[in-house]
């Protein structure tokens, strides 16, 4: 806590060119270590867990994994967004916890695997309340069509978390997307997932889950997807799951 305290209200006040092309700060003493983006709050310092590893032993081994070259290259690449803001910092550096990480390396695992078989990945991610799903979404999402060309759907069940997950969507400056939103004036929502659907673009599109029952049979993806679906245990089996099939046909799916 000391060490934290002392970072961001003296070396981050008074010598702030320091950490202009810091990723994270690491604090650490014998028991303990834990990393935090600059200008975060000592709660957003978080521990770092290895994926075999136990969240509090084996400091030694944490620093390490935290300071590797190829693992900050890759967080600095793949893990790190620039969210805008309203208050006094324009933007607020977000950075992944262990979870998030890991949880999508494991997405691209699977892809990749499944690739390699001519298969599609189904896989459903538990994670418990707090623990940064909709993140984990989003720093996936953004790999799969930035790196892999996939269009990406991010599909959830209720018109509230559309507006939830597009305010989140839309104020990292790293995501491209389309917010499909059933109340817009000008063209209705089932219109505007017709012409994502069509396109078969690359991007992430965040759409209603029963929009996709409100398009004609015709209306088919002529490319492969992914598709993260929020809370998917509320729908995985229901009709509008099968609509979604029916139009996706070929896709990843990770609820």
């Amino acid at each position: 806590q000391n060490a934290i305290e002392q970072i961001r209200n003296t070396y981050e006040r008074e010598i702030p060119r320091l950490f202009a092309s810091n990723i994270y700060n690491v604090v650490l003493n014998q028991s303990n270590i834990r990393y935090g983006a600059v200008g975060s709050d000592p709660e957003h310092y978080h521990y770092w867990k290895d994926n075999d590893k136990e969240i509090v032993s084996d400091v030694e081994s944490h620093f390490k994994t935290l300071t590797t070259p190829s693992h900050l290259l890759e967080i600095l690449k793949r893990f790190t967004f620039f969210k805008e803001t309203g208050s006094g910092a324009k933007y607020t550096k977000i950075i992944p916890r262990h979870q998030q990480f890991y949880a999508t390396k494991e997405i691209l695992r699977d892809i990749t695997d499944s690739e390699e078989n001519d298969s599609f990945g189904r896989q459903l991610v538990v994670h418990v309340q707090g623990s940064g799903k909709s993140y984990a979404m989003m720093y996936a999402a953004n790999i799969l069509a930035k790196e892999r060309d996939y269009p990406v759907y991010i599909v959830v069940d209720e018109k509230e978390l559309v507006k939830q997950f597009g305010n989140e969507l839309q104020d990292i400056k790293e995501i491209s997307e389309t917010v499909i939103k059933s109340d817009d004036k000008d063209e209705t929502g089932t219109e505007q997932l017709r012409k994502a659907v069509q396109s078969g673009e690359t991007g992430i599109i965040l759409t209603i889950l029963h929009l996709f029952n409100e398009l004609d049979e015709s209306v088919q993806s002529p490319v492969e997807n992914v598709v993260f679906a929020d809370e998917a245990h509320r729908f995985l089996e229901d009709v509008l799951g099968s609509s979604m099939e029916h139009t996706l046909q070929q896709f990843h799916y990770y609820g």
